[in-house]
């Protein structure tokens, strides 16, 4: 394959991964209040202030759906029967939160596999801010990884490094009065940081890649060419904005149903306008999101979030984008074939299940399943946080004594 066709899909790669676990946006997701509810979720979702994100995301309305049978499935005589479900905060009564995080990965090409999978810890700290909302702070820690096939050494060696360089570096995140996620406060700091491990792993590479080129006139083309490359392929893969949108993914589907709001049993629908990371309009997707009673787990509630690719909707989109991004980043503009190729098959999906206390608002366990692919290639992430300890406020005050 040319060594621009592989750019392009690594590219691409980067859109659809992106795409999958982009910015939960729950604005509209109440949009369509039931009748004489006095929905305050709807109100709240009308004017984007609800569990959403800032952004240039953009949605349409939700419609509800319930029962096949066309009822909410509340317990016979329950008076909550169709009213909103809210909860507090986690972060209200709770200073800090910590997880266990297990992370599989799986990338499949014909009979081809790469398996990967880590282990860490993440601890999220909270503190109040002066102007309202909170401030927390995210850090992942105890990473272990393991690879299982497809991967080798030289992969390994710098798929770890980047793990230990950034182990520990945490993103701060602030958040507004309701949950909703604001903004990465450090985010060109740690931009900065990842840039440099990454630009040390691009010197490696073609260092490695100059030293099986004999001739000294096409060592030093290819030299040339590579250094001129290097700063648009930088920004292409870890430029702030990629990096926000990738910590952002990881970060705010545990925010995401903060302070509840929704009707129990019942199913909300609609479009969204996700970010594309090439630039250019945005790519249509079909979200929904649902709230379960689970009398069995006690008193906890199950929420089901998803998030599919219109992939015949995106095809011209990306193909214009993807002209415009070389452009702007000064790489060779694909052709139309090299296009044809990359958006082959694309799809980009997400499933997060949430296991939440509505006494305390904190969410015990969630379950983040992305789903990516291209010309043949798919990528699965499943990325499970398992609640490990939840320090109170009054305790946290008390270990600092």
């Amino acid at each position: 394959m040319k060594r621009s066709a592989i750019l392009w899909a690594g590219l691409l790669a980067t859109v659809l991964a992106v795409l999958a676990g982009g910015l939960p946006n729950a604005v509209a997701m109440a949009a369509e209040q039931p009748s004489g509810s006095g929905s305050a979720a709807a109100s709240d979702a009308a004017d984007g202030t609800h569990g959403g994100s800032e952004g240039d995301s953009d949605t349409g309305a939700a419609s509800r759906t319930t029962d096949a049978d066309g009822a909410d499935d509340a317990p016979a005589g329950d008076p909550s029967a169709g009213k909103e479900l809210y909860w507090p905060l986690p972060w209200s009564g709770h200073a800090t939160l910590i997880y266990d995080e297990a992370i599989d990965q799986l990338r499949t090409k014909g009979a081809s596999s790469r398996v990967w999978r880590s282990r860490a810890s993440v601890e999220i700290r909270s503190q109040p801010r002066a102007e309202g909302g909170h401030a927390l702070s995210w850090i992942t820690g105890d990473v272990e990884i393991a690879f299982i096939s497809g991967i080798d050494e030289d992969e390994q060696t710098l798929v770890r490094t980047l793990a230990e360089a950034v182990q520990g570096l945490p993103a701060s995140v602030r958040v507004d009065a309701e949950g909703g996620f604001v903004a990465i406060e450090n985010l060109s700091e740690l931009g900065a940081h990842v840039r440099r491990i990454v630009g040390a792993m691009f010197d490696k590479s073609l260092k490695d890649a100059l030293a099986r080129i004999d001739d000294p006139d096409q060592r030093a083309a290819a030299e040339a060419r590579a250094h001129d490359q290097q700063p648009g392929i930088l920004s292409s893969l870890a430029s702030d904005e990629i990096l926000g949108q990738q910590l952002a993914g990881k970060i705010t589907p545990l925010l995401f149903p903060a302070g509840g709001g929704l009707i129990p049993d019942t199913r909300y629908e609609w479009q969204e306008a996700g970010t594309n990371m090439l630039g250019g309009d945005p790519l249509p997707l079909s979200t929904a999101f649902e709230l379960q009673r689970d009398g069995g787990a006690n008193g906890m509630i199950r929420a089901l979030h998803t998030r599919n690719l219109d992939a015949e909707a995106a095809e011209p989109i990306l193909r214009a984008s993807m002209r415009a991004h070389a452009i702007r980043a000064g790489v060779p503009e694909p052709s139309i074939e090299e296009i044809t190729r990359s958006i082959a098959g694309i799809r980009a999906e997400y499933r997060a299940e949430y296991l939440i206390d509505p006494a305390t608002g904190i969410v015990h366990r969630l379950e983040v399943t992305k789903t990516s692919g291209a010309q043949g290639v798919e990528e699965i992430e499943n990325a499970v946080l398992v609640l490990r300890e939840a320090i109170a406020v009054a305790q946290a005050g008390e270990q600092e004594k």
